[in-house]
């Protein structure tokens, strides 16, 4: 998982990836500790799609994305296009079935 710093950073660095998940989260907000805590057990092994974690207190630019009504939020990406958003904290296994879906 890498840290992103801005959505514009964060684009650039999907251009060349075909799955990539984007998590928006709060670290001080208990659903987004879970959040993360599930995105981190169910990407550990997967080596296809790429995790990116963006704090929403830090990064300025998350309004590109259009309104966001709900932090914790998973972004799924494929080839660069945002098809899915997953709100709240799920568990590993449902974050690792929308990977598999993602890299099927």
């Amino acid at each position: 998982m890498q840290n992103i710093e801005s959505l514009t950073g964060f684009r650039q660095k999907i251009t060349e990836e075909d799955h990539v998940l984007l998590l928006l989260h709060n670290p001080e907000d208990k659903v987004s500790k879970c959040a993360f805590r599930s995105v981190t057990e169910a990407c550990y092994l997967s080596k296809k799609t790429q995790v990116y974690v963006a704090d929403t207190s830090q990064v300025k630019d998350l309004h590109v994305l259009g309104e966001l009504k709900n932090i914790p939020s998973l972004l799924i990406f494929l080839k660069g296009n945002l098809v899915n958003t997953v709100d709240g904290c799920r568990d590993s296994e449902y974050i690792k079935s929308v990977m598999n879906k993602l890299e099927a």
